[in-house]
């Protein structure tokens, strides 16, 4: 006897096995066809039935488990790091790659590694840097690289932190962000001095032993400089409201290639309309990309874009800004991938471009920007950096005297799964889900940091306190 959903059971053993097949893969939420052949009476070819993937399964139970085990979180240690230790504010929590050991950046020039499983001390590196620590960046399992308000960056080695490996002078200011690039193996870094240098960490060139730099580029209101984890974009931050992308990314072209650009990458000021999206510049190599759509906000103030991360696909960028009197703040989340559908010819810098070998301009017509929240405006001053999880599904910033954990949906699924809005006249721009806040610090907490392979969250704030986050179950 045959079955009436059209799925051929009792006619031969094959069918029978891909009905078992849709049943199994219809049990665990996927999408399913089914032939409307028995209902309508028409002969229609049979539409390939989707077969059951173990390894899909999986991965579909461990984000339901890992959805379940982020709703959880609780704060389980406090570490008190405060002044009267001698370290001052946290400004930036880094894990290792393996996870087995967390870095504090310390305001009062020191650090202190933690041991992520026992949230216990491991040691201090007092006098690390002549001035404030404000970010730390790992290499691999055993190297990391701190920078400094001294305007250096030093190497360490976790198996021995008495005494940094190296150290690199080049930076006229503030050093902010440091980034690895793997496909050359190279250290990229930006300050507040505009600059974003690239550095052979494995050469001394000159006489005196002092490691050499090249200047990539010098961007005048630079805050944050980030690279994709496949190395193929960089990504700027502004103090003027702009962010700014550089696709197929080439080091070894960049300098020459981004000689003169500056002058095409600037703010349009206030009391003039205001582009509506950026522009994007055609070339094989480091092509770069003016984005500034941004939240709709009535002040006649920029938005200083001060924090910045990657999504760990390098789907997107997300962002904290605040207005210069940090009355506003924002988190957004903008995509930068490659979309080449929706482009209208602009000619602004026409000859400039042709003549560097570039194509016409373009204007974007496709908007980055997915989502935004509104964020509160304390800690003056003070830049709140952001974290994201490691599958890339929740987003952690600052709260006042807390954090809060931000997803794309109030299913906190993975972007990749949630359709978005390509409309040309109405882009879509949603607002985050909240998905829980938690308030365990007794001054602003300043940064955070999700561990690479455990479902453990820290946070580092004004006083100096470091709170660890597990599911309590």
């Amino acid at each position: 006897m045959t079955s009436n959903l059209g799925l051929g059971l009792g006619q031969n053993k094959t069918d029978n096995f891909k009905a078992i097949e849709w049943l199994r893969a219809r049990e665990i939420g996927l999408a399913v066809p089914m032939s409307t052949a028995a209902s309508t009476g028409v002969s229609r070819p049979r539409t390939k039935l989707l077969s059951y993937d173990p390894g899909r399964h999986r991965a579909r139970t461990t984000d339901s488990i890992l959805r379940k085990l982020y709703q959880k979180l609780s704060n389980t240690s406090v570490k008190d790091t405060s002044y009267q230790r001698g370290f001052g504010s946290i400004f930036n929590l880094e894990f290792s790659p393996d996870g087995r050991v967390l870095v504090a950046a310390c305001e009062r020039r020191a650090m202190i590694l933690f041991d992520p499983l026992t949230a216990r001390p491991i040691c201090n590196v007092k006098n690390a840097h002549t001035d404030c620590v404000n970010c730390v960046t790992f290499f691999d399992d055993r190297t990391f690289a701190s920078g400094s308000d001294d305007n250096t960056i030093a190497l360490w080695d976790i198996r021995n932190t008495k005494s940094k490996v190296r150290s690199f002078e080049g930076h006229t200011n503030w050093v902010k962000s440091i980034e690895f690039h793997r496909p050359t193996n190279q250290m990229v870094s930006s300050g507040f001095d505009g600059n974003v240098l690239l550095w052979d960490i494995n050469k001394y060139v000159t006489d005196d032993n002092v490691p050499t730099y090249d200047e990539l580029l010098n961007f005048r209101t630079l805050m944050r400089m980030r690279l994709t984890a496949d190395g193929t974009k960089m990504l700027l931050s502004s103090a003027s409201g702009l962010y700014v992308v550089i696709h197929d990314l080439s080091l070894e072209h960049l300098m020459n290639d981004m000689e003169g650009i500056e002058d095409f990458i600037r703010p349009v000021p206030f009391f003039q309309e205001k582009l509506e999206y950026g522009h994007i510049f055609y070339r094989k190599r480091n092509r770069v990309e003016v984005v500034n759509d941004i939240p709709d906000y009535h002040t006649s103030e920029y938005l200083c874009i001060s924090s910045l991360i990657v999504h760990p696909q390098g789907w997107n960028m997300i962002s904290r800004m605040s207005t210069d009197n940090d009355n506003l703040e924002y988190t957004c989340v903008h995509d930068i991938q490659d979309n080449y559908s929706t482009i209208a010819k602009c000619e602004e810098g026409k000859e400039f471009f042709e003549c560097h070998g570039y194509h016409t301009p373009f204007k974007v017509i496709h908007s980055r920007l997915l989502y935004y929240i509104d964020e509160p405006s304390d800690g003056k001053g003070y830049i709140k950096e952001l974290s994201v999880s490691p599958d890339g599904r929740l987003i952690c910033s600052s709260f006042g005297y807390g954090i809060r954990l931000l997803a794309f949906n109030t299913g906190l699924s993975e972007l990749c799964d949630i359709k978005h809005s390509n409309s040309e006249v109405s882009p879509r721009r949603a607002k985050l889900h909240e998905v829980t806040t938690m308030t365990n610090h007794r001054q602003t907490v300043l940064t955070s940091a999700f561990s690479p392979n455990q479902c453990l969250l820290v946070s580092g704030c004004l006083n100096g306190r470091v709170v660890f986050y597990n599911p309590r179950l």
